[in-house]
């Protein structure tokens, strides 16, 4: 039905055998190839279409962003301690709070933004399965998500 590259189905089978839900395949990087992506049901792989995706350059520059805080987190860490820290001197605290300023600005974990690890969809997601409401909702209505059941009273 749809072709994909033989190593892609190859690694996803490896994990079906594995026993790994849908949600540890989006951690193992197994994320949307195009508009298309797919998931677990049953020992079988479906695909089904994603609908719209973000642009996939704010994907990557969120990426970017990602790679940057982790790279600079240590240092980072260590001048904002250093720029707190009351028994320095003011010469010293100001001197780390300029060093603080020269990082890059993408560096800073708050310009991360949370994305739906299948859509790219910035807005409206559960950080706990790191999909949007849409996604979210549609795979729990398939049983993909283990432990997650429609409220009924």
């Amino acid at each position: 039905m749809f072709d994909f590259a033989p190593k892609i189905r190859a690694r996803t089978t490896q994990f079906v055998e594995m026993g790994m839900t849908y949600v540890q395949l989006l951690l193992y990087g197994l994320t949307p190839l195009s508009k298309e992506y797919f998931f677990l049901r049953k020992q079988r792989v479906f695909y089904i279409n994603a609908g719209l995706m973000a642009k996939t350059s704010k994907i990557a520059q969120n990426n970017h962003r990602m790679n940057l805080v982790k790279r600079y987190a240590a240092k980072r860490a260590e001048l904002r301690a250093k720029s707190k820290d009351e028994s320095l001197t003011l010469e010293d605290r100001m001197a780390a709070s300029a060093k603080l300023a020269t990082l890059p600005r993408n560096s800073a974990s708050t310009r991360v933004r949370h994305r739906c690890q299948l859509t790219g969809r910035p807005r409206g997601n559960f950080r706990k399965f790191g999909l949007s409401r849409m996604k979210f909702r549609e795979l729990a209505n398939h049983g993909e998500i283990s432990g997650v059941t429609k409220a009924s009273w």
